[in-house]
Parts: C-alpha cells; structure tokens; sequence
C-alpha cells in the first residue's frame, strides 16, 4: 500500500511535471512553426521535436505510476516502463549536432533568432522539470532511464538551439564577466551627504 504523503507528493510532484510539460510543449511548437521559416535547418530537427513531444508522455506515465507500487498495479507498471533506448537515441542526436558545431570555448548567452529563443526557454523548463523530478527519483518511484532522459534532453536542447542560431545566420553572445570597478560610489554618496 502506499503510505499517504508519499502519494500526496507524488501527486503534487505529477502536476508540476504536467504544468512543465504543457509549457515545453508550447514552447516546442512555436519553434517549430519557426523551424519552417529557416532555409538552412534541416527539417529532420521539427520530426525529433514531435518524437521527443511523444517521449514527454511517456514520461508522465512513469511518473504518474509509483514504480514502488503493490502487486495488483504490478501491469501500470511494466506498461510505464521507460525505455532506456530512449537516452541513447538523444546521445546519439547531441552527438551528431556537436559535430555541426564549433567548439565551444567560452560560456554563452541565451540567444539566436525565433526558433533558438523559444528552444532555449524549452530548455530552462526541462531544467526545471529535471529538479523536481529529484524526489521520485532519489525515493526510486521513477526509473532511472526516465530522469537521464530530462537530464539529456535539456543538454539536446541547448545544441538544438545552437543550430538553429547558426542556420538563422545569428552569432553566439559570448559570456562576459563583470569589470571591477576600483571606486566605490556607495561611499563616495555617503561623504557627499
């Protein structure tokens, strides 16, 4: 039997991971409405989204089943079961972008045109989901493949928007530490008064 707050957060854990996954799916789809309007993407990328919409489903089946449940919802979870063929199959698609890419050699900003900006905040609520996922994960009521996926996913993201800003003719906006400034306004508005 499962005990009753374990239930209550699974719950509560099930809808923020829905409300996650309605906000990526959104998101994902205006990107790829924009995918069409770019000449030099492959149009393979729009067929991977829609795939990893269907992935996202799935998901939510596997949290939505306590993987420690009792003998009669013994078939809910073979049926939820996460494939871990899944994760490979992202691996493999990161690692095909990072080929198209240059090296990246500094940190870089959110950026590049329609597509990459609605990709990258997919990304951040993949990150998102990634952290509430933690819980089921750590008290095992989803499977380990189904949070390497969310892990992998935000990673595949970030390359896909990275394409997308390099078909769209947009520069990277490379990261810049902030300068030090030697004098202290604060205390110069102080001696001022």
């Amino acid at each position: 039997m499962i005990e009753y707050l374990n239930a209550w957060d699974l719950q509560t854990n099930l809808m923020l991971i829905l409300d996650q996954q309605s906000k990526f799916t959104i998101n994902s789809i205006k990107a790829r409405e924009y995918f069409s309007g770019i000449e030099d993407l492959d149009k393979r990328f729009a067929e991977e989204v829609e795939e990893i919409q269907c992935r996202l489903i799935d998901l939510g089946s596997q949290v939505a089943t306590p993987r420690k449940a009792d003998e009669i919802h013994e078939k809910k979870i073979i049926h939820t079961a996460f494939d871990p063929n899944n994760v490979l199959e992202l691996e493999k698609r990161i690692d095909f972008m990072d080929e198209k890419l240059p090296p990246l050699k500094n940190f870089i900003l959110p950026s590049g045109g329609l597509a990459a900006s609605h990709i990258h905040v997919a990304r951040t609520i993949c990150r998102r989901a990634e952290r509430n996922l933690i819980p089921l994960f750590q008290e095992e009521q989803i499977e380990t493949h189904a949070y390497q996926y969310v892990n992998r996913l935000s990673d595949y993201l970030f390359m896909l928007a990275r394409i997308c800003a390099q078909a769209e003719g947009k520069g990277e906006v490379i990261y810049k530490k902030a300068k030090k400034h030697d004098d202290h306004p604060a205390e110069e508005n102080k001696s001022q008064q």
